[in-house]
């Protein structure tokens, strides 16, 4: 959902978001694989897969990156998405529906069911549509899915907080979905849906009677159509699939598909009757079943099963456990067929060990999450420290190309004196290991793009295109791909970095005195990161008032460098990139160390705040 960048409010703004990324006023926006749509609230977005997909391999890549790519049109105007199920605090009496367009259906909804509840206004699911082929194909698959259903909550809980209060349920976003359409109760039945063996009977025994119910109310027949149909799991003829509904939104789209290809491979083991057949599955009776669904919503991974027959069921030994336990056997068994690449399986291993999102939420606020608590809980930055230029060493295989260099390795062309010992100092103070090199940029510079005409020096240009390229793959790729896989692994699993990068700077070039002792590189064009200099700068001018401090000096902070690479490939909500200069005259000094010392301690200030 959308919401405002700083206080977190819902944001009606999901109209114009599709025209910023769509040039044009619209109700969907394709990109590639992925489809944008509105959906019936204006502050909530829909991505969706442009078509069927034979794996979901690579899936979750494509919508975070979709994601960012929001997040960076939204950010302009000071807004962001939010994941989870459910907005903490919002009041859906506030709701504003989808203005444009045809709101036949959306009015009649809103006509018969009042859509200013929770259920309506205030909810983020993932739905994964699994195809069949025929009688036997559906009611083999509807049967699995209506088996597994109720423990689904117990994997994808993240909605432990409703109107501001935690009321002790960790999957509010389906107890509120469970009430959506009280009024005429057929529509949603018991969530879980009733079994059946055929197309046929599905038909006589859940559509009909819902239609026949809802006619008094939508003599037009408006509704008269199988998506009204609100089960935890429902039959889509017009696309030859069954979608399950259940699953709460995660915080990022790599849990939201590790969760898919759980169930998918779980989902394969209960069709091929692993350990109970179809009929088996439809003898369980739609109250037990829907009576362990309400137990999982309420509490989670932690809700205890003692019903050893739908263990067994699962293949699972004992008599009795927890559903995280029992998640843990269905992950073995999958894992086991060789079914989850190692990126799902990391995912996975962190709900083993961390628990359901909605557990980690309430860890986070505490009993009593107020709003100044639920907006200080957003997870800070992920701080990235590295140092490009902290070095002047010469590789044994290029050492003939300097033997009458060494004035100029010594000189601030070979290395940025004084950068390494603050790289260091910056990745202590923050809990980080950085990234440095110590090769000296005249072999080739870490700090420039691979196309760029300075990337080689005077001393390597004389290369052959293949020896430059054994120095790239040697010395630049290395350190270039160690740096931008960190920032992507972080940005993947939902987290925003802030990158800082240590430079220092000659006080005289070319004659020319440079009056500055700290040069502050960033974008301006970059809310974030205006932000944090900002707050950077203000520590470091209270801190030390006699030091010299400037903004995108020595060097413009839009200048090539790793930073300005990285900045393309992530919006910036996702990656904040300075850098910082020191003027060498202060290396050495007898206030050097006092000057790390406090640079260090004025980073940890701004990045904390």
């Amino acid at each position: 959902m959308i919401v405002d960048g700083e206080r977190l409010d819902v944001a009606p703004a999901a109209d114009q978001l599709l025209e910023t990324v769509a040039g044009e006023h619209t109700d969907e926006f394709q990109n590639g694989a992925v489809a944008w749509n509105n959906e019936l609230a204006l502050h909530v977005i829909e991505f969706k897969c442009n078509g069927p997909r034979r794996s979901l391999a690579g899936l979750g890549a494509e919508f975070a990156a979709n994601v960012r790519l929001a997040n960076d049109a939204l950010g302009r105007d000071g807004m962001r998405l939010m994941p989870t199920a459910m907005h903490p605090w919002m009041d859906p009496n506030d709701v504003e529906l989808w203005p444009h367009g045809t709101r036949e259906v959306y009015d009649t909804f809103d006509r018969i069911f009042s859509c200013k509840g929770h259920g309506w206004a205030n909810l983020q699911s993932m739905h994964v549509n699994l195809p069949f082929h025929g009688d036997e194909e559906f009611a083999r698959l509807h049967a699995a899915i209506r088996f597994l259903l109720p423990i689904l909550p117990g994997l994808a809980a993240s909605s432990p907080i409703v109107d501001g209060e935690r009321n002790g349920i960790l999957d509010n976003r389906l107890v509120a979905y469970r009430g959506n359409c009280a009024k005429i109760p057929s529509v949603t039945g018991d969530v879980v849906p009733e079994p059946v063996d055929s197309i046929g009977e599905y038909h006589e025994r859940v559509l009909e009677p819902i239609y026949r119910d809802l006619a008094p109310y939508d003599p037009e027949g408006v509704l008269r159509n199988e998506w009204v149909n609100a089960r935890g799991a429902i039959a889509r003829f017009d696309r030859m699939a069954i979608e399950i509904r259940v699953l709460d939104v995660q915080e990022t789209p790599l849990m939201d598909v590790a969760y898919a290809t759980l169930i998918v491979e779980v989902l394969r083991l209960l069709t091929t009757e692993q350990w109970l057949d179809v009929h088996g599955m439809n003898e369980w009776r739609t109250a037990e079943l829907g009576k362990l669904f309400k137990l999982a919503e309420r509490q989670g991974e932690g809700a205890g099963l003692g019903d050893k027959r739908y263990l067994a069921a699962l293949g699972f030994p004992g008599s009795s456990t927890e559903l995280k336990a029992l998640w843990e056997h269905l992950i073995e068994a999958v894992s086991a067929r060789g079914a989850l690449d190692a990126g799902t399986g990391r995912l996975l291993e962190h709900y083993l060990r961390h628990g359901t999102l909605a557990t980690r939420i309430g860890k986070a606020v505490g009993l009593l999450p107020t709003r100044a608590k639920l907006t200080r809980s957003r997870p800070r930055r992920q701080p990235l420290v590295s140092c490009e230029h902290g070095g002047n060493r010469v590789p044994a295989r290029y050492a003939y190309l300097f033997a009458r260099a060494a004035g100029v390795l010594d000189s601030h062309r070979g290395l940025d004196y004084g950068a390494l010992e603050i790289a260091r100092a910056f990745g202590k103070r923050l809990g980080v290991a950085p990234f440095t090199a110590t090769t000296t940029r005249l072999v080739v510079d870490l700090n420039r793009s691979s196309y760029h005409r300075n990337v080689f020096s005077e001393y390597t240009r004389v290369l052959t295109r293949e020896q430059r390229a054994t120095a790239m793959g040697a010395h630049y790729w290395p350190y270039r791909n160690a740096v931008q896989g960190a920032v992507d692994r972080a940005v993947e699993s939902g987290e925003s970095v802030l990158h800082i990068s240590s430079h220092s700077f000659t006080p005289v070039l070319n004659g020319a005195v440079r009056n500055c002792d700290l040069g502050f590189l960033y974008d301006p064009a970059r809310a974030g990161e205006v932000r944090f200099i900002d707050a950077w700068y203000e520590a470091v001018r209270a801190s030390a008032p006699e030091l010299v401090l400037r903004r995108n000096y020595p060097y413009r902070g839009t200048s090539d460098a790793l930073v300005t690479h990285l900045r393309r490939r992530h919006g910036e909500r996702a990656y904040a990139g300075v850098e910082l200069e020191v003027n060498q005259k202060h290396v050495g000094s007898r206030g050097w160390r006092t000057l790390v010392s406090m640079l260090a301690t004025t980073l940890e200030m701004a990045a904390r705040a």
